[in-house]
């Protein structure tokens, strides 16, 4: 029994010497925490790769690096990184399908204090739009129109991710919708097929502003709905 408590004993120090040095915090200094990869075209894929150092007097050890989107993928060492040791996280930014400035991030958890760091990747995306079309100028038209066949209202305004397009009694109508920046630069283009009262449309890679939606239903002439974004 006393050789058996006593075994129980070391092997409950060792355990906890082990925990101990497993959760034991360190430092991580970055050479840098932002990267602006200036002006790209949409489709085009971006990679930087961060470097840091193990500032600490223990072990560091990166348990996760996650992007803010499915576009921004990031990849670490998994293995710990001694002290006085470097490291490096590359990060890939897929701008398929973006347009605008552009901030996101990667969200790394480590042993430190705190135990998340955080990496921006900054830049502008230059739409297929703008590289593929000319640029279409158009006056900003205050709404109500008195000409409008059809009563529409966007929802919420000023929007921030997702807001709505509603448009009254066009139930069934083929659309054309369109948003435009201040400058007359056309940002997107839906078509729809047959009308179901309201349109889901997606403001997250517009930047804070002002815009307005240029909406055609059926024979109907083309009319303008303003409104903006903000975060």
């Amino acid at each position: 029994m006393l050789f058996s408590l006593a075994f129980f004993i070391g092997f409950n120090a060792q355990a906890q010497e082990s925990s101990n040095a497993i959760f034991a915090t360190s430092t991580i200094q970055f050479d840098e925490t932002e990267f602006h990869f200036g002006t790209v075209n949409a489709g085009d894929k971006v990679q930087h790769v961060f470097r840091f150092t193990n500032t600490g007097d223990e072990p560091l050890l990166l348990t996760n690096a996650r992007g803010s989107c499915g576009c921004t993928v990031p990849s670490w060492p998994k293995d710990p990184i001694e002290t006085g040791e470097s490291g490096a996280i590359v990060v890939e930014f897929d701008s398929k399908g973006k347009s605008g400035a552009q901030v996101k991030q990667v969200t790394i958890t480590a042993n430190t204090d705190p135990v998340q760091s955080i990496l921006y990747i900054k830049g502008e995306v230059k739409s297929n739009l703008d590289i593929d079309e000319p640029v279409v100028e158009q006056p900003v038209v205050k709404w109500p129109i008195k000409e409008a066949a059809y009563e529409a209202n966007v929802y919420p305004n000023p929007a921030s991710n997702d807001f709505f397009l509603k448009i009254k009694d066009a139930d069934g109508l083929a659309a054309s919708v369109e948003i435009f920046n201040k400058n007359g630069q056309r940002m997107s283009k839906r078509e729809v097929g047959a009308w179901e009262g309201q349109l889901q449309l997606d403001a997250t890679d517009l930047a804070v502003g002002n815009y307005w939606i240029s909406v055609k239903m059926g024979d109907a002439e083309r009319f303008s709905v303003p409104f903006s974004v903000n975060r």
